[in-house]
């Protein structure tokens, strides 16, 4: 029977940060549920979960807390406990996902994919050009732009909809990307990789809304593309036969145009539509 530890990057800090309160319920949300899919795996006996001792814990007999505090930080706590493997979550936001692998790394044995993968994965640039050269469908980058239309732009290091921005007059920076706006059917699909090969858990739809300037994702409808199964088993085959280093969940974010899916970015990670593969599914 094999333990595990999880560690949620903004819920296992030795203090909360105000400007990061509007993601703590997402973060936990997604905690919660790893725990209780870990709960229902007999090849687990048990779970240790860090958490900041001042966020309210889930009570399940596999589980136990770690408090996380000013007085006891994430390492001391790491520092003191056997040499189980850790499935950390991280955003890619200001490449914190990377950096925080690398910290990791020295004081546990990492069950997410490889550095070099984070690495590729975390930059939107450097993932777009990867997966041009390698010729997977994708969204591409615009290096000259016509002032007449908006064009989509967001930060280089992010993660999902945040501050992506529908704008004209807009030039590629080191910080942002620039890209064309296609107005197909919007989606996402979590595999689960290992050794170049994968299983894709769900084909989900995306719920987008555009506000002004800005595109919101509301929502997302598990298994609302199941009827494009086909065509997405094919891009995950392509991606995870290029990419090397993918291990567990993997969430990539697609686009349908010119009759085909194409994608917008991948995530080295449980996102949050897991939450609702495990309540659809369980």
């Amino acid at each position: 029977m094999k333990k595990i530890i999880i560690i949620e990057y903004f819920t296992s800090k030795s203090s909360v940060i105000s400007k990061d309160n509007k993601i703590f319920g997402e973060a936990i949300k997604l905690t919660n549920s790893l725990i209780k899919a870990f709960s229902m795996n007999k090849t687990i006996s048990k779970v240790y979960v860090l958490r900041n001792s001042n966020i309210k814990f889930l009570e399940n007999t596999k589980t136990t807390f770690l408090s996380v505090n000013k007085n006891t930080s994430l390492l001391k706590v790491l520092q003191k406990m056997p040499k189980y493997p850790v499935l950390f979550i991280a955003p890619e936001t200001r490449n914190i996902s990377a950096n925080f692998q690398k910290k990791l790394s020295n004081y546990c044995n990492i069950l997410n994919s490889s550095i070099n993968a984070n690495i590729l994965l975390s930059s939107k640039l450097k993932t777009m050009k990867f997966l041009e050269l390698n010729k997977i469908n994708n969204t591409g980058l615009l290096s000259t732009i016509n002032s007449d239309c908006k064009v989509v732009v967001k930060k280089n290091f992010s993660a999902g909809s945040e501050d992506v921005k529908l704008l004209k007059n807009f030039r590629n920076t080191k910080k942002r990307i620039v890209q064309k706006f296609f107005t197909g059917i919007k989606g996402s699909f979590l595999m689960i990789c290992y050794k170049k090969m994968n299983y894709v858990i769900s084909c989900n739809k995306q719920i987008i809304h555009l506000r002004k300037n800005s595109i919101i994702q509301s929502g997302v409808i598990v298994g609302g593309l199941e009827n494009e199964r086909k065509k997405i088993e094919k891009l995950a085959d392509s991606i995870t036969q290029s990419i090397d280093g993918l291990f567990g969940v993997i969430g990539v974010d697609i686009v349908k145009f010119n009759n085909e899916w194409h994608v917008i970015e991948i995530n080295p990670r449980f996102t949050s539509a897991f939450n609702g593969v495990l309540e659809c599914f369980g």
